[in-house]
């Protein structure tokens, strides 16, 4: 292929792009990683805060309902069954299509 100078100022000025592109295109992967990485360090230090909190404020009313207790003499701890007067059925679910009906005659 014949080139001439106006043509190679062209080429040349292209392979320094190509270059820089096909850099980045290597490290692309490796670049995609850390950035993954520092993303999944972020949400967990995220939810670890978050699972704190949430076991601070279960502490807090465990501690709240402890207080409650002791200001009934320990009768929280010592709950006595009273015998049912009569059994209690379940209520029966009602599908809300198919009926509660089944009609077993042939």
């Amino acid at each position: 292929m014949d080139m001439k100078p106006v043509d190679l100022q062209f080429a040349v000025h292209k392979n320094d792009q190509a270059g820089i592109r096909q850099q980045q295109l290597n490290h692309k992967p490796e670049m995609d990683q850390v950035l993954l990485g520092a993303e999944n360090e972020k949400n967990a230090e995220h939810n670890r805060k978050a699972s704190e909190k949430i076991g601070e404020s279960e502490e807090a009313q465990i501690r709240k309902e402890g207080r409650q207790n002791d200001g009934q003499g320990g009768r929280g701890r010592q709950q006595r069954k009273a015998p049912p007067s009569q059994e209690m059925e379940p209520p029966k679910a009602v599908h809300p299509f198919k009926g509660s009906h089944i009609d077993l005659s042939l």
